[in-house]
C-alpha cells in the first residue's frame, strides 16, 4: 500500500514539475518509477507444502488485479527432490536450441507445418502475428523465430483420438530430435509441481481444490521457445505505438519474412515499428514463463497501469489466459503484455521459454454458477474450438482451416466425450499422465 501511494505521488510529481520536460525524458523517469513495482511472488515449496491460506489469498489479489504472480522455485527442493531437473533440462534446452537457429532458414523450415496452428515444430520470422488477435490491423511487426514442442503421443495413447486435431504429432527430424526429448522430459517433470498451482488458482475461486486440475489433466500443453534474433542492421529511431516501445529499424540487407495467412515469403529491408512481441493476451488457461536472457516483458494490469519485468534464476512468471478469465467468469483478469526492444538490447538475441496449458479439447468452458457475474456474457463452448479461433485471428491458420477444423470438432464431440477420455486415461494413460488424473477423480 504504501509503494502504490508513492509511485501514485511520484508520477503526479514528474507531471506536475516536469510539464515542458521531453517526451522521451519524461517516459524514462515513468519507467524508473514503474520498477519500483514489485510483482507478487509465491513460494512453490509452500504451495506444495499445504497452500497456506496466506497464500491463496496473495494469488487471488495477484489475479484479480495484475494477472501475473512470480513463482519461486528455489526453495522447493524439499517438495520436490528432482527440481533441479528443471533448471538442468532448460539450460540444456537453451543450448540445443542455439544450434538448431544456426542453422540456414531452409533446414529450419523442413520442420515447419503449415497447418499446425503453431503447436509443434518450426515458425519462422513474420509466422505469427499476435497483434492481429481479435480482428486488430496491428502496424507493429514482431521480430521472433519459435519452436513448439508437445507431449510425444503413441497410438494407445487416450489422446491421440483427438489427433491431428489438437494433439499434433511432435515433427522430428535429424536436426531436432534431441531438441523434442529435452522438451518432453521438461514438460514431463514440469507437470509434477504446477498441479499445485491448478489448486490454488481453484481454491482463490471458492472451488473445490480438483476444480482447475481436473480440467488441465490431459490438456494440450505447449512448450515454445521463443527467439528475436539480432538485429543486422541499425536503429533509426524509437517510437510509442498504443504505448508499446517500437523500433524502427533498416537492416543491412533484405531479410526474409514469412506470412503465414497468406503462404508467402518477402523480403523486408526496414521496419517501421518492430517488437520482439506485441501487445496480446494468452490464448492458454495458465502461462509458464520459465525465463528469458534479456528483459523486454512488459504487463498492463487491470487498472491500466504497466509495469516491467525481469524474472530471476530459479523464478518463474505465472499468469492467467483468455480460459482462465473465461472459466473465472472474468474475475481473474487475462491481461495485455507484450515484449520491447531498446536501441542497446535490439544488437542480442533474445531467448525464451513458455509452456502455454490448454484443457482437454472438449472439455466445456462452463462458467460456474457461483462465478457468474451480471453483465458478463461467457458462452458455453469446447476448450479446443476456443484456442483455434485465436489460431487463425494471429495467422497461424487459415480461416479455411479454421472452419475444416471446427466442423471435424463438432463431428468429434459426437464420438467422443471429455468423460470417456477422462476414464480412458485412467483405465490405459501413460503412468505420469494416469498418477496426475488420479490425483483428481475418486470414487
Amino acid at each position: 500500500m504504501i509503494i502504490t501511494l508513492f509511485i501514485y505521488l511520484t508520477k503526479k510529481c514528474i507531471y506536475l514539475f516536469f510539464p515542458t520536460t521531453t517526451f522521451i525524458y519524461r517516459s524514462i523517469l515513468l519507467v524508473l518509477v514503474m520498477v519500483l513495482k514489485t510483482m507478487p511472488t509465491i513460494s512453490l515449496a509452500e504451495l506444495a507444502n499445504g497452500q497456506p491460506l496466506s497464500l491463496v489469498s496473495l494469488l487471488w489479489e495477484a489475479a484479480l488485479d495484475v494477472g501475473f504472480f512470480e513463482l519461486d522455485a528455489r526453495k522447493a527442493d524439499l517438495a520436490f527432490p528432482h527440481r533441479g531437473q528443471v533448471e538442468y533440462l532448460r539450460n540444456e534446452l537453451l543450448e540445443e536450441w542455439n544450434r538448431f537457429a544456426a542453422l540456414p532458414l531452409e533446414v529450419k523450415m523442413e520442420y515447419y507445418d503449415a497447418e499446425g496452428g503453431g503447436e509443434r515444430g518450426y515458425i519462422p520470422v513474420g509466422g505469427e502475428q499476435s497483434g492481429f488477435a481479435g480482428g486488430r490491423k496491428a502496424s507493429v511487426f514482431e521480430w521472433r523465430e519459435q519452436f513448439a514442442i508437445g507431449p510425444s503421443l503413441d497410438d494407445s495413447d487416450p489422446r491421440a483420438d483427438y489427433d491431428p486435431l489438437f494433439y499434433r504429432r511432435n515433427i522430428v527430424g535429424k536436426h531436432s530430435d534431441r531438441l523434442v526429448r529435452l522438451g518432453n522430459a521438461l514438460l514431463e517433470t514440469l507437470d509434477e509441481q504446477h498441479v499445485h498451482v491448478y489448486d490454488a488458482y481453484s481454491r482463490a475461486l471458492g472451488l473445490p481444490e480438483e476444480f482447475l486440475g481436473y480440467a488441465m489433466v490431459g490438456g494440450n500443453k505447449i512448450l515454445r521457445i521463443n527467439h528475436c534474433p539480432a538485429l543486422d542492421g541499425e536503429v533509426v529511431s524509437s517510437d510509442f505505438v498504443d504505448g508499446m516501445r517500437t523500433l524502427h529499424v533498416r537492416f543491412r540487407k533484405p531479410e526474409p519474412v514469412y506470412d503465414a495467412r497468406t503462404g508467402a515469403w518477402g523480403t523486408v529491408q526496414e521496419i517501421q515499428h518492430l517488437a520482439r512481441a506485441d501487445r496480446h493476451t494468452d490464448i492458454a488457461c495458465l502461462t509458464f514463463l520459465l525465463g528469458a536472457t534479456k528483459p523486454g516483458l512488459m504487463i498492463q494490469q487491470r487498472n491500466g497501469d504497466v509495469a516491467g519485468f525481469t524474472s530471476i534464476d530459479g523464478h518463474r512468471v505465472v499468469n492467467a489466459g483468455d480460459i482462465l478469465q473465461h472459466l473465472s467468469g472474468g474475475l481473474f483478469v487475462s491481461s495485455p503484455h507484450w515484449v520491447e526492444a531498446d536501441e542497446e538490447t535490439i544488437y542480442e538475441p533474445r531467448t525464451s521459454i513458455t509452456e502455454f496449458d490448454h484443457p482437454r479439447p472438449l472439455y466445456a468452458l462452463l462458467v460456474p454458477h457461483n462465478l457468474q457475474v451480471q453483465g458478463k456474457a461467457y458462452s458455453a463452448e469446447f476448450a479446443g474450438l476456443s484456442g483455434m479461433r485465436r489460431f487463425k485471428e494471429i495467422g497461424l491458420i487459415s480461416e479455411q482451416a479454421y472452419q475444416e477444423r471446427a466442423r471435424q470438432i463438432n463431428e468429434l464431440s459426437q464420438r467422443i466425450t471429455d468423460d470417456d477420455t477422462v476414464q480412458r486415461i485412467l483405465k490405459d494413460g501413460p503412468p505420469p499422465l494416469k498418477r496426475l488424473m488420479e490425483r483428481y477423480v475418486t470414487d
